[in-house]
């Protein structure tokens, strides 16, 4: 859900959305201030997701990061809606809500507030309501690759598997040969079992982004249900780049 994440409170972004930035960013074309899923994605971001990812982002979910412009965007409740330091998810959803409802706002502003909202509800757990904002980033924005990476990895943590891999297949058209979105419809895969097709997007995700430790796990428990022993390998390399990314796949459904 990478791709997809943003600073949205006091503390960092989950996990899979702080390895997501980068790409969150590129995905969105707005500067860094704000994630993506976030990679969570997030447009939501994507970025070496979930990012959804950094998911991540978002993954992974990822996500976006917003900078508070000089165009409205200054606003107590646009404050709210990019998130950032002392800011909950709550106060976040909260913000943006506003700004959506406030029928003041560009087509380009309510794309990135409902991905904001979406990279909000992705960190609560909320992935219901993270697919829906996601989806009106897309309504909104059909060429949006990153919101398209950030829904696969959300869609794909609710079991939603068919839904998930049209959205991947889509992204990598508009973007093709993205790491952070390889990297999510490899989960796809591994959730699916089509373990195969998994490790096939897990390596070249990792040719791009040798460090993504939701690429280097996925392929090690990929690789371990076919009793190489080589998934090991990955499992510990990634665990060493992040220590919780066990906790984190168990929480999107694959142990």
């Amino acid at each position: 859900m990478c791709d997809r994440c943003r600073v949205r409170t006091a503390d960092r972004p989950p996990r899979r959305c702080r390895h997501r930035l980068a790409s969150a960013l590129q995905g969105v074309g707005v500067a860094a201030g704000a994630i993506g899923e976030a990679k969570l994605r997030a447009a939501a971001a994507p970025s070496s997701r979930p990012a959804l990812a950094a998911r991540f982002a978002l993954p992974v979910v990822a996500v976006v990061i917003l900078a508070t412009s000089a165009q409205g965007q200054s606003s107590p409740a646009w404050l709210r809606c990019s998130g950032g330091k002392g800011i909950s998810a709550d106060g976040q959803i909260g913000g943006c809500t506003a700004v959506i409802q406030s029928g003041r706002e560009t087509p380009p502003n309510l794309v990135k507030a409902f991905a904001n909202r979406g990279t909000a509800f992705f960190a609560k757990g909320d992935y219901r309501r993270a697919i829906q904002d996601y989806s009106q980033v897309i309504n909104l924005d059909p060429s949006n690759a990153t919101a398209l990476d950030n829904r696969c990895w959300t869609r794909a943590s609710l079991g939603l598997l068919g839904e998930a891999l049209q959205d991947c297949d889509l992204s990598l058209k508009l973007r093709p040969n993205h790491a952070s979105t390889l990297a999510t419809r490899g989960f796809v895969h591994l959730k699916s079992g089509a373990l195969d097709a998994a490790i096939a997007d897990y390596n070249a995700a990792l040719t791009m982004d040798p460090h993504n430790p939701y690429a280097l796990y996925g392929r090690g428990l990929a690789k371990s249900k076919k009793a190489d022993a080589g998934g090991n390998d990955d499992i510990v390399a990634a665990k060493a780049i992040s220590l919780e990314i066990a906790q984190e796949f168990e929480r999107y459904g694959v142990k």
